[in-house]
This record gives C-alpha cells, structure tokens and sequence, in this order.
C-alpha cells in the first residue's frame, strides 16, 4: 500500500465534526418530535418530558394568530401559584393545602386553567391597547412598582417577600404583574371614553328620569316594582341585609352615611347607576347592618367589552385536555 493510500484510508476513518452535529441535531428533532406528540396528541406530562422540553418555548395557546403562550410559561406560573398556597398557613380555618394528594392534583389543575385563562386575557388585553396605540414606558412601570410597594407598607424585605411567596424576582413581577396591571388600566380608561361612552350616557340619563319622578314625589317602592323582576316584587324590591363590606365598593361610604328611610342621590359604580333606598338598619354581632332597596340602570362595563372583543379574536389552545370556548371566550377542560 502506497503512502498516499495509507493517508486516504485514515482520512476516511476520521468522523468529520459536522456529521456528528448534524447526527446530534436530527437526534433532538426526533426525540422532540416524540415529545411533542406526547403532550399535543395525548396530554402527557412527566417531570421527564418537562426537564427535555423546558429549553424549547412550545407554545400552549395562541392568541390573536401569532402571539403564543408557552407551556413553560404557564409552568412557571402554576409554580409561584403552588408555592404561594403552600407557603400560607391555612390551619386557623380548618384548611390543609397538599398538593400532592388526588384532591390536591385536582386543585393544582383547576388553577392551571385559571392560569391559562389569566395569560390569554392579559396577552389579549396587551394587544389590543397596542392597537389604540397605547404605549407603556419604563416610568410608567417604575411608579406603580413604587404604589405597590407603598400599599405593602415599606420597601424593606419586598424581593425576599417576593421570592418567598411566589419564588419572583422584582422583575419578575413587573413583567407579571405590574406591566399587565398598567395595560388593563390604560386600555379601560380608553374604552370607557370612547367605545363605551354613549352607552354610560344612556344609562345616565335614564336614570336622572327616574331621579326626577322621585323629586316630583313617586312613591320608590312602586318605581321599584316597575324596574323588578317578580322574586324583587315579592320582597318589596329589599335586596336584603348587608355589611358594608358586602357591598359594592362605590356603593359603602355613601349608603352606610343615609339614615333609616333616606334615599341616596345617584351614585355610579363600575355596573352602572344606582339609587338606593335604607329600608331598615341594626347592630348585629357588633357589625353595623342595613337593608336596602335599589333602583339600578345599568351600564355596559369594560368586562363586558372585553369578552366580546376576546370573542372576535383568533385564540387556539393546542394541548391536550383544553379547549377555547368561543361562545363564551374562555379555556375550559376538554371533557
């Protein structure tokens, strides 16, 4: 054998480093090809297949056509959900939080879906106040981070606070909580006063006529029984007793000052315009009672709003187990 053959034969012999990468590459493809068919096609989740795929951003829900959620995203979320129940101390109301039981798997499962749902609705919220041009800055989120804190009550011990409840980083919940917070708020303030603002006057005026028939004199109750369903009539239009605190947040400062019999002015609440009358007040277990009667016009509200804009929208769910509910644009366990 020549010396020229000797060399070709060892050249031969060698593995060239891009066969190895490309063999290590299809590896990946297949073995994460399996592994999607796995959760997509029949709903496995094993800590092995979450340890393989948590470097691949697999998307779990799209929403508008190529915004995606990941499941690790969702992951991690379930995670500092978990962990926060976990690191309260239920006992003092008779309640035991284990995870690790059936009952607890369950638990943990209703609230991945709850996950899911908040993640599809921030997500759509984020695009459609990108839409309108909403723009969130960096000081914008700076100074909600700083509110937060001050309704906390310091700043001391709120990354530790933070990493100890929900296992988050201040970045973590800016991203998670503050910039969707801002978003939600800024978008609400745009379509109350746009989109929605004819409706809100409508049921504004509607209810100043009301008002006016009761300065002419109209009896309430029977203006009551006019706008009531039969079980309202039944009652005598009495919604029934109430602590403050049960009471719609607009609603307590302003009813809880009228006296027995008194009727309040209009007041407006995020459902729409009320009119409420004291029936009767008391002192039960050294809570402070009333019970009222209301006239009530509603408003369409952002909530309302938003579903029916969510509706509209191009969401899928691609995992196993969950599926969009169109009709009622909400993700719900494919039963």
């Amino acid at each position: 054998m020549t010396e020229e053959e000797k060399i070709e034969k060892v050249e031969k012999s060698k593995v060239k480093p891009i066969t190895v990468v490309s063999s290590i590459v299809i590896i990946m493809v297949i073995a994460l090809t399996f592994f999607s068919v796995l959760i997509y096609g029949f709903g496995v989740q094993s800590n092995l297949i979450k340890t393989v795929t948590r470097p691949v951003p697999l998307p779990l829900a799209s929403v508008g056509g190529f915004n995606f959620i990941t499941i690790r995203e969702v992951e991690e979320n379930l995670m500092s959900v978990k962990k926060f129940y976990e690191s309260q101390d239920f006992a003092s109301i008779g309640v035991r939080i284990d995870f690790t039981t059936e009952e607890g798997k369950k638990r943990l499962k209703v609230k991945e879906r709850d996950v899911i749902n908040k993640m599809i609705e921030d997500e759509a919220i984020e695009n459609l106040a990108k839409e309108r041009g909403i723009v969130i800055t960096k000081k914008m989120v700076e100074e909600s981070v700083e509110r937060k804190i001050k309704e906390i009550g310091s700043g001391e011990g709120v990354d530790e606070n933070l990493m100890q409840l929900y296992g988050w980083t201040i970045e973590d919940f800016e991203h998670k909580v503050v910039m969707p917070g801002i978003y939600k708020t800024e978008l609400e303030k745009n379509v109350l006063g746009n989109d929605l603002k004819d409706n809100t006057q409508k049921a504004k005026d509607s209810i100043e006529k009301i008002q006016k028939r009761l300065n002419e004199g109209e009896d309430f109750s029977e203006i009551v029984s006019q706008n009531s369903s039969e079980n309202d009539e039944k009652r005598n239009g009495s919604l029934g007793w109430f602590e403050k605190e049960q009471l719609n947040q607009d609603l307590q400062e302003k009813v809880f000052s009228l006296g027995k019999g008194e009727i309040s002015d209009i007041i407006e609440s995020d459902l729409g315009f009320h009119i409420v009358k004291v029936i009767d007040k008391k002192i039960e277990d050294e809570k402070e009672m009333i019970e009222i009667a209301q006239i009530f016009v509603s408003k369409k509200t952002f909530g309302e709003w938003l579903e029916d804009e969510m509706k509209k929208m191009e969401i899928r769910v691609f995992v196993k187990g969950y599926r969009w509910n169109k009709e009622e644009a909400i993700c719900e366990f494919d039963e």
